[in-house]
């Protein structure tokens, strides 16, 4: 098999070991499974649990599904695990995102204000040069 100034081509994946070709991931960036998060009390942390969350680079960008998510969130700092700048809004909404660091296999969640506008479905961050990717 020859390929000349470009990738070598791979036939569509079958089996749950064939590599894919790109156009074969279908997931919708974005969707969860069995998603959830329970605050009983006013507070500024609370875990979120999902079965499955499907993640990518951008909307019909490479994508990655995070088997059993499960992250702490705490209003009260800024950064993962926290707020996207600043502190969270007084009696008002957060849009949350996961969290995927490709390189490392990191994890984590990031709240943004949703108060006045409806949240983004992607949500970039840049990490130190690198790259993580919410949604």
């Amino acid at each position: 098999m020859e390929c000349t100034g470009g990738a070598q081509q791979i036939a569509p994946g079958l089996q749950s070991g064939h590599a894919i070709q790109f156009g074969q991931l279908t997931g919708l960036v974005g969707s969860m499974r069995n998603a959830k998060m329970s605050v009983t009390a006013a507070s500024a942390s609370a875990t979120f649990t999902a079965d499955q969350v499907v993640v990518g680079t951008a909307l019909n960008g490479l994508e990655y599904l995070l088997p059993s998510y499960s992250q702490t969130i705490n209003l009260a700092i800024t950064g993962a695990g926290g707020t996207d700048t600043g502190a969270a809004p007084v009696s008002r909404y957060v849009a949350l995102y996961a969290i995927y660091k490709p390189s490392t296999g990191a994890t984590s969640i990031l709240a943004t204000n949703a108060t006045i506008a409806v949240a983004p479905t992607i949500f970039r961050v840049a990490d130190n040069g690198g790259k993580s990717f919410g949604y």
